[in-house]
């Protein structure tokens, strides 16, 4: 197709159905060149979150830091433009995948977000998105996860989560949804 002139508006020149103004559709992709990827089409609780690695003794504990989320939808989800936050009322955690990424997790799918990619430095995890300006507690801490105005999960733990140095918290196979990791 023809190449627009550098500066525009339009987020996807190869693709003639992307531009301002397109009605979003469910496409992994930003349709309506609006910066988020999907909104409004992702129903909540689409995406949870099963594993952490909150204290790592593989590595030093902010390299060895991970989170894995899960897709229980029935179609794809790109985490492009995802919000993952805590909970702090001033100055939170929190870091956005930008919204030209391609993290795409299929139905059933995982992926994981990591303070540090690098899988020599991680303690040998292998990593879907490597983030900025998060880190997991190792006390008391929250992911939220959000599609623009949606909240798609929230997990929260405190000192009687079950916290040993080195292990990962999973959730249960059979509580894979959104109130299932509640407990």
């Amino acid at each position: 197709g023809a190449k627009c002139l550098p500066g525009g508006t339009d987020c996807d020149d190869d693709d003639a159905l992307v531009h301002p103004g397109a009605t979003e559709i469910y496409d992994t992709k930003d349709t309506n060149c609006n910066g988020f990827v999907d909104e409004g089409l992702v129903p909540a609780g689409t995406i949870v979150v099963s594993e952490m690695m909150i204290d790592s003794n593989a590595t030093l504990d902010a390299a060895g830091e991970w989170f894995e989320v899960t897709n229980v939808g029935s179609l794809p989800v790109n985490l492009a433009s995802f919000t993952f936050k805590d909970k702090a009322p001033t100055n939170p955690n929190l870091f956005t995948i930008p919204p030209n990424a391609r993290i795409v997790v299929e139905a059933g799918g995982t992926a994981v977000l990591c303070l540090n990619a690098d899988y020599d430095q991680n303690g040998g995890v292998d990593c879907d998105y490597d983030y900025d300006n998060f880190q997991l507690a190792n006390t008391a801490d929250e992911v939220v996860v959000m599609l623009d105005t949606v909240e798609m999960d929230q997990v929260s733990y405190t000192g009687t989560w079950p916290n040993t140095q080195g292990v990962s918290a999973s959730l249960d196979p059979n509580q894979l949804s959104v109130t299932g990791n509640n407990n």
